[in-house]
């Protein structure tokens, strides 16, 4: 691992938000650590037609390490993710007829 993400600030690895699909930028993890992803999804349609999917890769990578979702619902939603390796991450959000604000945390 030769690059080096810096965090937002202390445990907050990452912040972003959208409307539709999206790439966070990158953070890096120097150690196995567990993960908070909070997302806060706000409704543009009925509900029935929304619908938010987030995937967590090691860049690089094209395959996902850890998934999540929330369909026909808007709020607040917290994920865990244990013991994700060391290495640089970063999130891709896959969303439809919602707004949404992303936060990642280390929580170990």
């Amino acid at each position: 691992m030769s690059t080096v993400y810096p965090a937002v600030s202390g445990t907050v690895l990452v912040r972003d938000r959208g409307s539709g699909d999206k790439e966070t930028q990158p953070f890096t993890l120097e150690a196995t650590s567990d993960l908070k992803i909070k997302i806060t999804i706000n409704a543009r349609a009925n509900l029935r037609y929304v619908a938010l999917w987030w995937y967590l890769y090691g860049v690089g990578e094209d395959i996902f390490y850890k998934r999540g979702s929330v369909d026909e619902e808007q709020g607040t939603f917290e994920f865990y993710a244990a013991a994700i390796p060391p290495g640089n991450w970063y999130i891709r959000i896959v969303s439809a007829n919602c707004n949404w604000e992303l936060t990642v945390e280390k929580v170990t």
